[in-house]
């Protein structure tokens, strides 16, 4: 009984690890794992490249300079006045006129001062309560004050140019005598009025910037003047310019234009650009100077203004810093690249052994990229130079041996479902974006698809 036992265990065991049973549960595993694999493996994102451009992250407040010329009052009196804020007047047109006497109540009485507003009046306001919409700030209280006396101003202005119709003849049936007070040039006016209007280039200083930029909202129009006071100032110049202070560590001497974006308006300006050195103590204290030919009016109210740095091209292509990664490249000095072939491409002398002599051998190469001092070429297996592998100049008195290394950025293009290193160079960038060249032979194009995460790509992986 118990050798029966014995060996019903012992065929039991036999039938067990049987080898096609072994080669059975193999093949269930591999095939298991073939399916499941692509589907448990995380799937790398993929995001499409476009033209664009960055915008800084950081605001910059600069002072806003003029060509400004301020005119004061010949004599006391209560201005009446002709001309609408950021209006242009040419010389000789009236701008205001004095009388002894405030006619105004009087004035509105007489001649229906209560005139319905014009469909261009209404225009202008609404542009108004669009601009402080778009640049409203919970933690600027002052902007509310500042809007309401826009808004009044404009209003004022209107119910007083809807008297001056017939004004020179109803102040003569009333025997009021007016002293009318004319331009002395061309330009846009403005009754608005600042401490900062002598302002320049040569006296710029920190202090300036210290102040609440609030503290440079301008008086309106006023109701009463005594001789001598400022009452307008007349700007007669398109030109307008930014000046801002730089950190200590930022410097763009080279540059000579910038683009910017305007705080509360959908404005993005060119303008030339400058660096200075402020009036200050501290005597590496620098800023920088936009110089625009456009839009002056559009500012004429503001003194201070928020903006920020537009980095970029019209040509560049906007990619996620999280796309770029670099690949190790055989760094060559450009001594040894030449033309030759059948096509006159590049190449390289690469010395060998032939019939026991060292000879210099024409090879192709293929350059990823050049600069002032090295080519690059790939390191792959297939690559037509190895590790190793030594070259002479054209004129036989140098040799180099292939070793040395050096790192390009790129991105991982994703090309018929597959993952293929794209060397870009790198025009401006911040801590989201990079702005890159376009139409750099082997790079990417607008609307190349990229892998996401460069830090996942892999040469010739396929990318589901």
């Amino acid at each position: 009984m118990a050798n029966q036992k014995k060996a019903d265990n012992e065929q039991k065991a036999n039938s067990v690890l049987r080898p096609e049973y072994i080669l059975l549960i193999a093949a269930v595993v591999y095939l298991l794992y073939t399916i499941c694999t692509p589907v448990m493996r995380k799937r790398p994102r993929v995001t499409t490249v476009e033209p664009g451009e960055i915008v800084s992250n950081h605001y910059y407040t600069g002072i806003i300079l003029r060509d400004e010329q301020i005119e004061t009052a010949p004599r006391g009196g209560y201005p009446i006045y002709y001309l609408q804020e950021g209006k242009r007047a040419a010389v000789g047109n009236r701008i205001y006129a004095l009388s002894a006497t405030d006619v105004t109540p009087q004035l509105a009485g007489n001649l229906g001062g209560n005139a319905p507003l014009g469909a261009d009046n209404i225009h202008e306001i609404k542009n108004r309560l669009s601009a402080y919409r778009k640049s409203y700030d919970r933690d600027q209280y002052a902007q509310n004050y500042t809007a309401e006396n826009s808004i009044q101003s404009l209003l004022s202005s209107y119910a007083s140019l809807s008297l001056l119709g017939n004004l020179d003849e109803e102040m003569k049936k009333q025997g009021i005598e007016l002293t009318d007070v004319t331009s002395p040039l061309s330009g846009v006016v403005s009754f608005r009025l600042d401490n900062y209007s002598t302002v320049t280039e040569d006296n710029i200083t920190a202090a300036l910037f210290d102040q609440d930029t609030t503290s440079a909202a301008a008086d309106s129009k006023k109701t009463f003047v005594n001789a001598g006071d400022p009452v307008y100032r007349i700007v007669p110049s398109e030109e307008w310019k930014v000046v801002f202070p730089l950190d200590k560590k930022e410097s763009r001497e080279n540059t000579k234009s910038l683009r910017v974006s305007f705080m509360g308006s959908n404005i993005s300006l060119s303008g030339d650009y400058h660096e200075i050195t402020g009036k200050d103590e501290d005597a590496n204290q620098r800023y920088g100077v936009l110089t625009f030919q456009r839009y002056m009016i559009q500012f004429l109210e503001d003194r201070f203004v928020k903006f920020r740095i537009v980095e970029g091209r019209k040509d560049g292509l906007k990619i996620q810093k999280t796309a770029l990664t670099k690949k190790t490249y055989y760094a060559i000095p450009l001594l040894y690249l030449t033309r030759g072939g059948a096509n006159n491409g590049n190449v390289v002398h690469r010395l060998q052994m032939e019939n026991g002599e060292e000879q210099a051998v024409d090879v192709p190469v293929t350059v990823v990229h050049r600069d002032d001092t090295y080519f690059y070429v790939s390191m792959d297996e297939n690559a037509s130079l190895k590790k190793g592998d030594w070259l002479i100049n054209d004129a036989r008195d140098q040799k180099v041996q292939v070793g040395d290394t050096g790192e390009l950025p790129g991105v991982y293009s994703v090309t018929g479902g597959v993952a293929v290193f794209r060397k870009v160079e790198i025009i401006e960038e911040n801590d989201e974006y990079a702005i890159v060249h376009r139409g750099i032979s082997g790079s990417i194009n607008p609307y190349d698809r990229i892998l996401l995460n460069g830090s996942e790509g892999r040469e010739g992986e396929m990318v589901y």
